[in-house]
């Protein structure tokens, strides 16, 4: 059992939790790769997931559909 965020209602016991994420954040990786005596610095870029919100089954259908304007992703 959880609490929907967007209706507010409290689930049925095995009811599917669905996890939408909402914002992201930027990352930078950098590692450095060693060959003998050189030395290589490697960067690469990504993004992490920094919110999400939990949905029950009805929400999560209604998004996908694309019947809720207010909800944005």
């Amino acid at each position: 059992m959880f609490r929907c965020e967007k209706c507010n209602k409290v689930t049925e016991p095995r009811e599917k939790l669905h996890r939408i994420p909402i914002t992201y954040k930027d990352v930078v990786y950098q590692f450095t790769q060693k060959k003998g005596k050189n030395e290589k610095l490697i960067t690469s870029y990504g993004k992490n997931i920094s919110k999400e919100i939990n949905l029950c089954e009805e929400c999560f259908n209604e998004i996908l559909r694309g019947q809720d304007e207010n909800f944005q992703k």
